[in-house]
Formats: structure tokens, C-alpha cells, sequence
């Protein structure tokens, strides 16, 4: 389902969240998965991670592989 974005401007400014809505929605679950995804172990292979500097927004360009996330 797709939501105008104009609806979802009236959404933001009802909450008084000027940036972006869903904020409030997002603080009980990130609050949840934090120490477990923080728990979480994994293995990193051998990957490069160099950031190419002439593009933005940058980032690997594999991004970042984990393997064996237990």
C-alpha cells in the first residue's frame, strides 16, 4: 500500500516531528533488538573494505559481509 507523501507530511506535523514521523513507533523496537543485536556473534571473511572517496553517499562497495551470525 502506498501512502502519499503528502499524507505523510500531515502525519509529521500532527506529531509535532518536523523531520520525520514513525520515530515514536521505532524507539520500543530498537530499544528491544539493541542488546541482542549487540550480542550477536558473527564471522567476518576476508573482504575489501575501502571507501571509494569520489561518490557520495559512499560506503563499501560490497558492503559489509557477515557469515555465521549466531
Amino acid at each position: 500500500m502506498r501512502v502519499p507523501a503528502e499524507d505523510l507530511q500531515g502525519l509529521r506535523r500532527s506529531r509535532g516531528d518536523p523531520g520525520g514521523g514513525g520515530q515514536g513507533a521505532a524507539q520500543p523496537v530498537l530499544e528491544t533488538l539493541a542488546p541482542r543485536l549487540a550480542a550477536l556473534r558473527y564471522d567476518v571473511p576476508d573482504q575489501d573494505l575501502r571507501i571509494p572517496l569520489g561518490r557520495m553517499p559512499t560506503a563499501p562497495r560490497s558492503g559489509f559481509i557477515m557469515t555465521s551470525a549466531r
